[in-house]
């Protein structure tokens, strides 16, 4: 399994993302998947304050706790609305947070997007919350370089231990400058939606790739395992796949462990090319 040096620790590359959780994914089909997952080994849960209102939080805790019970050290991350970045509002986002997850501390926690958030008082407000001990680790996500290089710029912005964004093969724009600045000042990349935009036409247009299939062949891997082993390919990925299916999120994760080869790459990149001018940052 491939690992990536991630918030201080070796962290396997494939983690689990709980968006939907509370809006048409069901939470116990979920927890199955996940407590399946962390039998084969995964680590790292991804979940936010507005994913089913709390719904996905109580269940991250939930199967955190059950599995750390277990000697697993789990590794959970969630995220705040950037409408509540700001000192007191973030505080009790952060306390709701953490009563959802059941949890004492957060190992990660992200502003979800920029909007209009002061990045100084973001900054600030978690640089508090790690000496308090209530977060181990902050970072941001939907973060392009302008917005990562303003954040750097303010007090404790050197912080910043990731930027989460929408990586996959159909939407790779990132390739032309966020992804080298990224590795250039080494904070990793949480890629999510890997396997898809969020709708089932993103997702068919690589499983059902003749390139990809051809990878996958010659593999004897699935697409989307070949997907999920493109998007981690520089060691400063870490790709959060969502499935409520339990074989499926164990086929997820050991995607880490899938080698691909240059004529792979060349392959892929045939179909689906690399970008060759700054692109606006793809978003859900």
């Amino acid at each position: 399994m491939k690992t990536l040096s991630f918030a201080g620790r070796e962290m396997p590359v494939i983690g689990a993302g709980l968006w939907g959780i509370g809006e048409g994914i069901d939470a116990h089909a979920q927890r199955r998947a996940l407590d399946a997952a962390f039998d084969a080994g995964l680590v790292l849960l991804d979940t936010a304050e507005m994913y089913g209102n709390g719904a996905s939080e109580r269940v991250a805790g939930a199967a955190a706790r059950s599995a750390r019970a277990q000697g697993k050290d789990v590794f959970v991350v969630s995220k705040v609305l950037p409408s509540n970045a700001r000192p007191q509002l973030m505080r009790t986002a952060l306390t709701r947070s953490l009563h959802n997850l059941g949890l004492d501390y957060l190992d990660m926690y992200l502003l979800h997007w920029r909007s209009t958030a002061d990045l100084a008082l973001v900054a600030q407000q978690m640089h508090e919350f790690v000496q308090e001990g209530l977060i181990r680790h902050w970072g941001v996500s939907n973060f392009d370089v302008a917005d990562m290089q303003e954040l750097l710029a303010v007090p404790y912005g050197e912080e910043c231990a990731c930027d989460q964004n929408l990586y996959n093969l159909a939407n790779r724009g990132m390739d032309h400058d966020l992804m080298p600045w990224l590795r250039d000042h080494h904070i990793p990349l949480m890629a999510y939606s890997p396997l898809g935009d969020g709708g089932p036409a993103g997702t068919r247009v690589m499983v059902n790739n003749t390139e990809v299939k051809k990878v996958a062949a010659r593999h004897h891997a699935s697409a989307q395992q070949v997907m999920l082993a493109w998007c981690v390919r520089d060691g400063n990925t870490l790709a959060i796949p969502q499935s409520a299916n339990p074989e499926h999120l164990v086929q997820d994760f050991h995607s880490g462990s899938l080698e691909l080869d240059e004529h792979d790459f060349a392959a892929l990149d045939s179909a689906f090319p690399a970008p060759t001018s700054k692109q606006r940052l793809a978003k859900l």
